[in-house]
């Protein structure tokens, strides 16, 4: 399970092998959409963007995807506090790999509430 603080910038890693166990060298296409659990939201406007657009330090290397987690992307959506202290959000990959195979993984986000996020003067 990944967690990352309300409002902060966190890093995801996944690891991607083929149906033999061996790691995916690169991707014919790499989608990525961000949403929210209860609602189905998306959140920050990450639908089905492609890796290279991601921005920051994200990418695929090595059967190996980093994805760099902006604070608007850890927002908390929900009104007040989530009763777990935590708002779950998906990381939905889709991939496609030599030419036909195909990878769809939900990467599970526990965003944790900050109850006092400081706002500098």
């Amino acid at each position: 399970m990944n967690i990352a603080k309300q409002g902060t910038t966190s890093l995801i890693t996944e690891t991607f092998t083929d149906e033999t166990g061996n790691p995916i060298a690169s991707f014919d296409a790499l989608t990525l959409t961000l949403y929210d659990n209860d609602s189905d939201g998306i959140i920050n406007a990450r639908e089905g963007i492609a890796i290279a657009s991601w921005g920051g330090s994200s990418g695929f290397t090595a059967g190996t995807l980093t994805v760099l987690l902006e604070p608007a992307d850890n927002a908390i959506l929900g009104d007040g506090a989530p009763i777990s202290g935590f708002e779950m959000h998906t990381l939905l990959v889709e991939g496609t790999y030599n030419t036909a195979s195909k990878v769809k993984v939900e990467i599970p986000i526990a965003v944790q509430y900050i109850n006092h996020i400081f706002v500098a003067p």
